[in-house]
């Protein structure tokens, strides 16, 4: 078998279908050289008679209860046969063979243990957060204040963010977790440290492996569409763990003495984005409202994990 595909699901029923129909329609492989598991975390909107019904060739793992998604992946894992991983968001739409192209790049080179698509917004906007370097204080200062836009590139250092122009394959630090491959022969008994129940486990996970040697590499040929946040963003708790999950990540590689300039500068970001984007839509700026809505919502959830401890 050439390459497991874990799907983690949770309410996000028909992205689920658009996913798993791109999948199949942008596969070069054949049925008999990949796989499919999707693990389903106690979803309530019918996901998974839909799967039954509509996805026979689905390997189906149901779960009582939301486990979180690092968990949901490593439940999985015991049950992949590829020689190569692929975890896949719900709410990812594959084009192009981009799996197939992961895959080939990954098996092209044997000092590979990551590889990361070009992801997409819903509007074929490149999402910021497909990967990049360590998320240092200073990184995300940089990025938070917009300082990329006025100092020189030299003060700077590598960026936090892939930027837009990059499209040739390179090495980064770490990629996002909505469509990365893994090498199954990087990781042993598990693919997320279960400390991370939503966000934060693939920062974890490319460090953890670049830490042992192997290379992360950002493909920009494997193009997916990912409409970030449907599959997360449906609950305070839920973006509370989008927060949690960095801001622990950074305590475990820097240390709990730095959390408190983190904080600062994280709520500042959110506040000055959504201040930013209010004034966008008082002229009339398509999309401007919903962002600047958003960033309220995490800017009032970020001050809720200000001060707390990482446990």
């Amino acid at each position: 078998m050439k390459l497991s595909i874990i799907v983690v699901n949770w309410n996000v029923r028909e992205l689920l279908r658009a996913c798993l129909h791109s999948v199949r329609t942008e596969m070069r492989m054949t049925s008999s050289e990949y796989e499919v598991i999707v693990v389903d975390n106690a979803s309530a909107d019918e996901s998974v008679p839909m799967l039954r019904e509509e996805f026979p060739w689905v390997r189906l793992q149901v779960n009582a209860a939301n486990v979180g998604f690092g968990a949901a992946n490593n439940q999985a894992l015991p049950l992949c046969a590829g020689t190569v991983i692929l975890l896949l968001n719900p709410d990812t739409i594959v084009t192009d063979h981009a799996l197939d192209r992961m895959y080939d790049r990954m098996m092209a080179e044997p000092a590979i243990g990551i590889v990361g698509s070009r992801l997409l917004n819903s509007d074929l906007t490149l999402q910021r957060w497909t990967g990049g370097a360590s998320p240092t204080v200073w990184r995300t200062t940089v990025h938070t204040l917009f300082l990329d836009r006025f100092l020189p590139q030299a003060l700077l250092g590598d960026p936090l963010y892939i930027p837009e122009g990059a499209n040739t394959c390179r090495d980064v630090t770490w990629i996002s977790g909505a469509c990365l491959a893994i090498r199954r022969s990087a990781i042993r008994d598990y693919i997320f440290d279960k400390q991370f129940f939503m966000y934060g486990e693939d920062l974890e996970l490319c460090h953890r492996l670049g830490d042992a040697g192997w290379r992360v590499v950002y493909d920009p040929s494997a193009v997916v569409v990912h409409h970030h946040g449907k599959s997360t963003m449906q609950s305070e708790d839920a973006m509370l763990a989008g927060l949690r999950g960095p801001r622990m990540f950074y305590a475990q590689r820097h240390g709990a003495a730095g959390l408190p300039m983190w904080d600062a500068i994280v709520s500042l970001g959110f506040l000055l984005r959504a201040s930013m984007w209010g004034a966008a839509a008082m002229t009339g700026r398509s999309g401007a409202r919903e962002r600047s809505t958003t960033c309220w919502a995490f800017f009032r959830a970020s001050l809720n994990v200000i001060g707390r401890r990482t446990e």
